[in-house]
């Protein structure tokens, strides 16, 4: 009865050695695979700096020039260059005439402004 424990005991034992080490064997393998062919990836500056981003000196300075802008000129450039109105749209013109009135150049009626 002794010698049956003592087998299955080494049974056991042997079971658990080969266990450990297939275990230990593929991860050496995993480990000696994934430092073979690790992929390396070249880095561009040229694509990482974004030319449309500015930098932050140039942000400043914008600032700086629309708040010296009086109110009406600081929305006009606005509109025009952030929000990207046309000229007419700007002007709040619906016939997207951006010139100013025949009657007030005085070009339709021939009679033009009145002077006093």
């Amino acid at each position: 009865m002794f010698s049956s424990t003592k087998n299955s005991l080494n049974l056991i034992r042997a079971a658990s050695f080969i266990h450990k080490y297939l275990r230990n064997r593929s991860l050496d393998l995993f480990r000696k695979y994934e430092l073979r062919y690790m992929p390396w990836v070249e880095m561009n500056d040229d694509l990482l700096s974004d030319e449309n981003i500015p930098d932050i000196e140039s942000t400043v300075f914008i600032s700086m020039l629309l708040d010296a802008l009086i109110p009406l000129q600081r929305e006009v450039i606005l509109r025009k260059f952030i929000y990207g109105f046309s000229d007419a749209e700007i002007a709040g013109r619906k016939d997207n005439r951006t010139g100013r009135k025949e009657w007030y150049m005085g070009k339709s009626t021939g009679a033009g402004l009145k002077t006093p």
